[in-house]
């Protein structure tokens, strides 16, 4: 049976698909960030059995713009600020158009020789972008967690005192790695996933800044190799998730070199900014890494999901990963081809490079860097406006995009009373959903319950921040007279 349209079908729907589109993006200002409904409300919309009788693909368009764009959190908004979400591009997105057309695999070259030559190419841009050297490998992955458990299972390899993959781990002492304690918790489940257990992670304490304590780190070492432990990584924070901190790289390099340790680095999030005049200096030190993990759907823009894990030596991967069964080799090495099947995990593998070459290629990195660095700006504008606050707190420091705050009203009689602030801003939290005019998301920072706003999207303006603040304000004002009295 043959699935396709016809040729008028096809430029029918595609055409209504385009004027949903242009309509959803027309109306980001305007539209509730969040939608409101509840799970039962969702889960009641698409409840229904295996269907058995075609649908009209024109019903079937209108339906996907009411009821799944209608349940979806719009993260694309201005006025959206939870977690470390982007908004996409319209160069990624049509690009993306392409890639799903065409449906390519990307394991061998064979099958797809400018999938393997472009996702080469966007790999060297994204590493001269942050600083990286242009000429290293690596490869693409479905975002920062997988890119970080790439990195380590390389780190792995290149460090171990034993052959790991054809022994197990079995065959030597405990491998240690170590963050800090605000490191991702992507860390966590890559030694658990690489056998190394999750106990032989090392979350070193930060300090005020939310930075590792060198000092803690090398007495931990230390302590480690006394009673028998092989450190082999350490991992360093280039904008960790909860507040932007970016460790000290450049001592951490140092150290790392001192110990013969791999350095890798998670900047999944902050990457990026290291190509902005405003962010460059915390980055010193990151071109000295072994390894990075980055996410170019984050601050690159790219629509959703791409994340590239790099690797100074990318012989490092192919050690780790290569692995050739007999219905793959016929071509092998042929000619010069290169197989990204060889560098990672996956076998099939999505045309991601696409949508990152479109993104670079229609705005630039001038223009890219340009867009970073405004986000850094109005960001900063926002950590001002809470300091200049009566009623907002800043818990943290805003070296990025990430400012973790709280409300805490006009009573300064409250200001201390920290039960009275985490029971208000989780009222505020709750508030701000249910209301649906803008996001943020929630932390908890030295025992303090904190609103976390984060901007990695181009669309979001100074005006934009003014409008958050005046919102909390709104509701954390309503928010007090519910969770006024005490518990």
């Amino acid at each position: 049976m043959n699935l396709d349209f016809t040729e008028d079908e096809l430029r029918a729907r595609l055409a209504q698909l385009s004027e949903a589109v242009v309509d959803f993006y027309a109306g980001l200002r305007t539209r509730p960030v969040f939608h409101g409904k509840t799970p039962g409300e969702v889960e009641a919309l698409f409840d229904e059995a295996l269907p058995q009788t075609p649908e009209a693909m024109e019903a079937l368009l209108r339906r996907i713009e009411t009821d799944v764009v209608g349940t979806t959190m719009l993260h694309t908004s201005p006025h959206f600020y939870g977690y470390i979400i982007a908004g996409g591009n319209p160069a990624g997105f049509l690009a993306g158009m392409f890639v799903e057309a065409l449906a390519l695999i990307g394991g061998k070259w064979q099958v797809s020789a400018a999938h393997a030559e472009i996702e080469r190419r966007v790999i060297g841009w994204i590493a001269s972008f942050i600083g990286y050297d242009a000429e290293t490998g690596g490869v693409l992955v479905g975002g920062g967690s997988m890119a970080n458990l790439t990195c380590l299972a390389a780190a792995r390899t290149a460090r171990a005192p034993f052959d790991v993959a054809e022994a197990g781990l079995n065959a030597g002492p405990p491998l240690t790695v170590y963050t800090s304690d605000e490191g991702h918790s992507s860390l966590e489940k890559s030694v658990d996933l690489l056998g190394l257990g999750r106990r032989h992670l090392r979350r070193i304490p930060t300090d005020d800044a939310f930075r590792i304590d060198l000092a803690q780190l090398e007495a931990r070492l230390r302590a480690d190799r006394a009673a028998g432990c092989v450190p082999f990584c350490v991992v360093g924070n280039a904008g960790t998730t909860n507040t932007g901190a970016v460790d000290p790289l450049d001592a951490l390099a140092d150290l790392c070199a001192t110990h013969d340790l791999w350095f890798h680095v998670d900047a999944a999030y902050g990457g990026p900014a290291a190509a902005t005049p405003r962010a460059a200096a915390y980055f010193e030190g990151l071109a000295r890494a072994d390894s990075v993990a980055l996410d170019p759907h984050k601050w690159l823009y790219v629509p959703f999901a791409v994340g590239c894990a790099l690797v100074r030596d990318p012989e490092h991967l192919r050690r780790t990963f290569s692995l050739y069964p007999a219905y793959l080799s016929a071509d092998t090495d042929k000619d010069g081809r290169f197989d990204f099947l060889a560098y990672g995990f996956q076998l099939t593998r999505d045309f991601k490079a696409l949508k990152v070459w479109a993104t670079f290629k229609a705005y630039g990195a001038p223009g890219l860097a340009a867009a970073i660095d405004d986000n850094i700006g109005v960001m900063h504008d926002l950590a001002v406006l809470i300091d200049d606050a009566a009623d907002f707190e800043r818990l943290a420091p805003a070296p990025l995009s990430i400012v973790c705050f709280r409300y805490r009203g006009l009573d300064p009689r409250r200001h201390t009373d920290e039960a009275y602030l985490n029971r208000l801003n989780k009222c505020v939290l709750d508030a701000q959903e249910a209301d649906g005019r803008v996001f943020v998301s929630g932390t908890e920072l030295r025992g303090k319950t904190a609103l976390r706003a984060c901007c990695v999207n181009h669309r979001t303006r100074r005006a934009d921040v003014v409008y958050l603040l005046e919102t909390l304000r709104e509701l954390g004002r309503a928010a007090a007279a519910v969770c006024d009295a005490p518990a």
